[in-house]
Parts: C-alpha cells; structure tokens; sequence
C-alpha cells in the first residue's frame, strides 16, 4: 500500500474541529457555531481519501476491498464500543418515547443511514437534540455513503485524464453547492442531514488532493503567500466557530466561509508557516489522533447527563464531563482504535466475524426496542396518569408546510365562523376548541405548520407561503374570527434583530386581516415548563416535592415571555384585537405547576396534553360566545 506523508498539521486541525463541537454542545462561551467543526471534518475527510486513493492508484496498489476494509476497522470498532456502552445507561434512564427513538438509531447505525432516520424525524416531534445520544453519528452516515460512492466515481473518471476528473467534481461540487443554498431555504432539514447538500464540502477537499497529486499547491506559490493563505484559512474558522450560531443555515454559502478556510490550511499550513507551526503542537496533534473517539464520546455523555438530571448542565458539572470524555476517548484510540487497525493483531477473518455478529446485535436490539415500544413496563406508573400524558394528534397539523385546512367541528351550522391557525400548538389545543364549539353548534377550521402564524418577509420561504395561503383562505371564505396560537416566544428570543423582525412581522398580520375585516384572537402561550412533563413523572415521580422542584415558577414564565408581552402590549386597546391569556387557568400565586401527582396538564415541556387542553374548555367557550353566530360578509 502506497503511504501518503504524514503532516501533524491536519492532526491540528482535526483537534480545532473537534474541540469546536465539543465546545458548542458543552454550551461554552464562544464556541456558538461549534458546530461547524463536522463541516471541518468533512473537507479534511475528502482531501485525505481522495488523496491516499490517488497515491494507491499511481503506485498500482489500489484495492477497493482493501479500501473499504481499512474504512471499516477505523470506524466501526469505536463505534461499536459507544453503542455497546449506551445501552445500559439507555435502559435505566430513557422513558418509552425516548428508548423507541434510541432504539431507530441502533437500527439505522449499521445501516449507515442515521442521516436519513434524523431527516425524517427531524422538527416539531422529533427527539431533542440535547437528549438524543446518537444524533451525531449523522454524519458518520454522510462519511459512509461518501466511502460508498466516491471511489467508484473516481476510478470510473479516472481512466479518462486527470482533468477530465477534476472537471467533473468541480462540476458536482458547485451543482452541491447551489443546492444546499437552495434547500438551506426551501428545505432545511433535508440539506442539514443528506448526502447531496453536503457532497460539496467532501468533494472540496477531494479537488485539493487532486490539484495536489503531483506536488503540494504551497510549492505554486511563495512562502510568504502560503503564510497569508494559511493565516487567512485559520482566521476564517475561527471567525465561524465565534460568530456563528445555531439560527445560521447549514449547509449553505454561510458554511463554504469554514469549509474553504479548512481548505486553504490543507493546502498551504505547512511546517513553516506559523499556522502549520501552531497545530503541530504537541497538545493539539494527541488532540487530534483521539479525535474520532472524542467525537463519538461526547454526545452520548452530555445526553444521558441531561437525561439523568432533568436540569442544564452546571459549568462545574461540565469540566467533570469534558474530563471523562477525554479519558474515555484516549482510552478507546489506545485500546480500541489501534488494534483494529492493526491487522497483524486482528485479522481480516476475525474483524468481519466482529462486525456481523455486533452488527446484528444491534440490529436486533433496535428492532425489539422499537417493536416493543420501549418497554413500558418498566415503569409502573397507573394508568390514569399515563393517559393523562397523551397529547392530540390529527392531521391539521402539516410538516411539510403544504396547506391545507380541516374542518374542526362540524354542526348543523353551516356557516365556519372561525380559524384556527398557528404552529403544533393549535393540535395540542383542539380538544378545547372542539368541544367548545360542539357545545355552542358553530362550525370552525383548523390549520398548522410548525411556525408562527405571521405574515412577513422574514419568515423562511415555507412557512411565508403558508401564511399567505391562509390569509388568503380566510378571505375567500369571508372568515372573520381567526385565533392565532403559537408557542410565541420561540420565534422571539434570537437576538435583536430577530426581535425587530417579530414585531414587524406581528403588526404586519393583524393589518393584513384587518384589511380584510377578520378579528384576531391570540392565544397567548402556556407556561413553558423546565422539563418534558413525561420524563419527569417517569423518572422522579417516586421523590419528594417533584411537582414543586421542576414546575417553571411562574416569575420565570413571565420573565420568559416579557418580550412577547412587550409586543402583545400596543395592541391591548386594539379593537381589532382579542388576547386570550391561559396563565391564570395554570398558574397559581407562585408555581405554574405541569400537573398534579396523578395527572399530567403537559404531553411535553410546552404542549398540553389533552387533558391540560380540556382544563381551559370552560374558557375557550366562554371568549366564543362573543363571536357572532353569523358570518358577517
């Protein structure tokens, strides 16, 4: 096999991507766009494949079966290890909902294909990023179908010239490139997690290494530019991983500003250059040989601690954290990593034998997790209380954002005298809503995208389509009561402009409804509470007070929701405007409690379960009486 020489520099900067990701989900300060160290990972994947490729291929070396077995010994038998260890801690601290999650992900894992589970299950309903152990091996699912295909792709291509090839992938690169941009907007949570919207990062790398082939690009260029370029690589990355946040879209051109700088470091951070100078260091390059450890480590660590506590991670708790992931990813290279890939030590019949038979383990275990509903019997909580925690589920509501409106309630009334438009929320709170209007024999319809239920220009390009569509049904059907329920403070609480964008967006959708003669009602939003209201009944209902100690106060609800009451505030003695305010009917002097010991008001942390929306019915019908029983033209 043909060696590529080996530069400490790249082992620098795996570390700088690593720690980025850390630093992100440890919550640190300055590490807000953390999380495009996989996007790091990605480039430096796709310049080292591609590169150690070309070299075999050159020296008549090249086997795809040696390739993808060296693939395979040094990924899977870490990865395995990570599974292997979650699932104890799975058992004893997941509720159901949680172990059927986790249970998909054992399944998609050795599938490579936990990029497309995360796809499907991403949004409203889908796990929470901060307690999902395996979310992150959505990106070993991008790697793994990179491995799949691209050497293939490349030695199809390169029996037809070296330039021939790099035409090509530039071509797919700016082709991933436009798209990810395209969908960052149209389709956010299919560019984040597929393989087409995230080839161009991979491919990025893979054209240095082929503009590199017959000698390093720093050797085209004096040292005084490979100096620039190196220190404008590194600066790029800093700047991202610093000034970033989570609300940039990803990917898109925002991610090409990293990716492109962690190119230029590939490229031109050698030895003498101080960037190269800098991540050779002693302490970034072990950094860097644990690096694919530490990656596996930390998010299965920071999940099942904030599964255990049911409380945000303490910065003291969080060195503690960051200490064990470091022993158990340098523990895992020197006595998981290395061996594997040490053929002499593990054979090639021993190391298939390994991965099918752990392979199918975890198969299995997903599947009887799942096909089990995550064994619910392991907890004996009664019946009534886990009713309680159901939440109402129908088909007003649309992922996809296509619009469609359902009638609500149907009476012998055959006028619809009301809307009832907004985000999950508006599901959580039909059974009041229903049952309101079946008492009082109006007719009502119902539709919801996961998005605040504004008119504006600020929203993504979905939901701004949705709401114009409703805006729109809403006149033809000459409707002129429309509610508006949302989980309000979610779209608020950004930052600055974002805030500015709310408000304008807010006073936007009542002139536009107003211009078409509709009355808004806004169903201001519950109190959000501290934890999902079923993880707490299933795991800490045996101690003492625990109604107290994780119900929100509700002085920290209405600290939470003072911007929202800011904006809501100059429309009070708007006649235009009606606001239906739920906190008096689940908020007592002090507490805003999520139940009671034997009945849940929450399916989650902030929807109401169909028993805490049945709690506010009386209310609902009571602020419906006012509608006229005639629609008005």
């Amino acid at each position: 096999m043909a060696k590529i020489k080996y530069r400490p520099e790249i082992d620098g900067l795996r570390a700088l991507a690593v720690l980025s990701v850390i630093g992100f989900h440890a919550g640190i300060y300055g590490f807000s766009g953390g999380y495009l160290g996989v996007d790091i990972f990605f480039a430096i994947s796709g310049y080292l494949i591609t590169a150690v490729i070309l070299a075999e291929k050159h020296a008549g070396t090249f086997s795809l079966s040696d390739f993808y077995t060296r693939r395979a010994r040094r990924i899977l038998p870490a990865l395995f290890m990570v599974l292997l260890v979650c699932l104890p801690f799975s058992w004893l601290w997941m509720v159901p909902e949680q172990l059927v999650e986790f249970s998909k992900t054992l399944l998609a894992v050795p599938l490579f294909a936990s990029n497309v589970l995360f796809w499907r299950t991403a949004g409203y309903f889908g796990p929470a990023i901060e307690t999902t152990p395996l979310l992150h091996t959505w990106s070993l699912g991008v790697e793994e179908q990179y491995y799949l295909l691209f050497p293939v792709f490349l030695l199809v291509l390169w029996e037809r010239g070296r330039r021939r090839l790099l035409c090509a992938t530039i071509a797919i690169v700016l082709a991933s490139l436009v798209f990810s941009q395209w969908g960052s907007i149209y389709h956010p949570d299919f560019t984040f997690f597929l393989a087409p919207t995230r080839a161009w990062e991979l491919l990025l790398g893979s054209i240095l290494a082929l503009i590199a082939f017959e000698k390093p690009v720093n050797d085209y260029v004096s040292r005084y530019v490979a100096q620039i370029l190196s220190l404008l690589g590194f600066v790029l990355i800093i700047i991202s991983i610093a000034f970033y946040d989570e609300y940039i879209p990803t990917p898109s051109l925002y991610t090409f500003v990293p990716v492109f700088g962690a190119v230029l470091i590939l490229g031109f951070a050698m030895k003498d250059t101080l960037v190269g100078k800098l991540l050779s260091q002693k302490f970034f390059v072990n950094i860097g040989l644990v690096s694919y450890s530490a990656y596996l480590w930390h998010q299965p660590v920071f999940a099942f601690a904030r599964i255990y506590l049911l409380a945000p991670i303490s910065p003291e708790f969080t060195i503690v954290l960051l200490v064990l992931i470091s022993v158990l990813s340098f523990l895992t290279w020197r006595y998981v990593e290395m061996p594997f890939r040490n053929i002499s030590f593990v054979s090639f019949f021993q190391f298939a034998s390994f991965s099918f038979a752990f392979s199918l383990f975890f198969l299995s275990a997903g599947i009887i997790g799942f096909m089990c509903h995550g064994f619910e019997n392991r907890f004996d909580l009664p019946a009534g209380l886990v009713n309680s925690l159901k939440m109402h589920q129908d088909s007003c509501f649309d992922l996809d954002g296509n619009f469609s409106p359902c009638v609500l309630i149907k009476s012998n009334n055959k006028e619809h005298i009301f809307f009832l438009l907004g985000d999950s929320h508006v599901p959580a709170l039909e059974p009041a809503f229903e049952l309101a209007s079946r008492r009082l024999g109006i007719n009502g319809y119902a539709a919801a995208h996961s998005c605040a239920p504004l008119l504006g220009e600020h929203q993504a390009m979905k939901c701004s389509e949705f709401q114009i569509q409703a805006l729109k049904f809403s006149k033809i059907n000459k409707i002129k009561n429309v509610f508006l329920v949302s989980r309000w403070s979610k779209y608020a609480k950004i930052g600055t402009k974002m805030r500015r964008y709310f408000r304008e967006d807010f006073e936007n959708t009542v002139n536009e409804y107003g211009k078409i003669g509709a009355h808004i009602y806004i169903v201001e939003q519950v109190p959000e509470q501290k934890n999902c209201a079923l993880e707490i009944y299933f795991r800490k209902i045996n101690e003492r007070d625990f109604i107290k100690r994780f119900s929100v106060s509700r002085k920290s609800h209405q600290e939470y929701q003072f911007f929202i009451s800011s904006v809501f505030e100059k429309f009070r003695a708007d006649p235009r405007v009606t606001f239906v305010s739920l906190e008096e009917l689940f908020c007592d002097q002090t507490m805003c409690p999520f139940g009671t010991e034997t009945v849940s008001f929450y399916a989650d942390a902030n929807h109401l379960s169909i028993t805490g929306a049945l709690r506010v019915t009386d209310y609902i019908e009571a602020v419906m009486r006012t509608i006229p029983t005639e629609t008005q033209t």
